[in-house]
């Protein structure tokens, strides 16, 4: 049987929590500080009664969600959204890139998903259909096996992040510290190794080159084949962009308003 101090350990540890701003989802936590008696069965302590949990299983995978959650905040940006005041050309390409609808799904794009179950059905080359949220769980988190398991679970805290963080502070904190080649993380750092100055001064296809690194990173040894890809990848962007301008700019001002 779980003693008092079992209690005050956990309540002091959710109090920690709470004050440092990572109690993520309530939900959750109220799961996660709980006591555990003789015969295995698991119960939430707080403070004011107690409630069974279904089974000592479920109440591992919650505690694994409660951290997963808390290293993606410490992985979040604060003042993303506040500066810029409004997207970058660069950020407007990585849309382009990697998420054209990342303003209007909720962390899972299931148009996106049908398209690919289906080329997967149909033994069709399928190209992903991750979403820059989904992409930001990944680094945060580092789940790189190639299951299916992980791929759900990927999508459910992609799923969760959307009712504690915006769009804006969602894709400039994955940018922040996505993988862009050899030695390279965040976007800023990228730039400055390849153009010396930061993302938000780079023109159209200077974006569109940074931009493409996220899909061809920097090897170690770079080869003209590399390059080549690169430089191919970046002219579709820029493409693209130039053809929708319109459309990206005005929705990225209503996400910024």
């Amino acid at each position: 049987m779980a003693s008092l101090t079992d209690y005050e350990t956990a309540a002091a540890r959710q109090a920690v929590l709470r004050a440092s701003g990572r109690d993520t989802c309530n939900i959750i936590s109220n799961y996660v500080f709980a006591e555990r008696d003789d015969w295995g069965a698991a119960r939430v302590f707080r403070g004011t009664g107690r409630r069974a949990l279904p089974s000592l299983p479920f109440r591992k995978w919650l505690i694994r969600v409660h951290d997963d959650l808390l290293t993606i905040h410490e992985r979040v940006t604060p003042w993303a959204i506040y500066w810029p005041e409004e997207l970058t050309t660069f950020e407007k390409l990585v849309l382009v890139l990697e998420d054209r609808r990342f303003f209007e799904h909720g962390g899972i794009d299931l148009r996106a998903l049908t398209r690919e179950v289906y080329k997967f059905l149909f033994c069709q080359n399928n190209g992903g259909a991750s979403t820059i949220d989904m992409q930001f769980v990944r680094s945060a988190t580092e789940y790189r096996e190639r299951t299916f398991r992980r791929k759900l679970y990927e999508m459910f805290l992609a799923y969760i992040i959307q009712y504690r963080y915006s769009k804006i502070t969602i894709l400039r904190s994955y940018l922040g510290f996505a993988y862009f080649g050899w030695g390279i993380r965040g976007a800023d750092n990228a730039s400055n190794a390849i153009f010396g100055k930061d993302t938000a001064s780079l023109d159209v296809y200077e974006s569109a080159i940074v931009a493409s690194l996220l899909v061809f990173p920097i090897p170690r040894i770079q080869t003209d084949s590399w390059l080549l890809r690169v430089l191919r990848r970046a002219n579709y962007i820029e493409s693209i962009y130039v053809r929708r301008k319109e459309r990206f700019d005005e929705i990225a001002r209503g996400e910024m308003a």
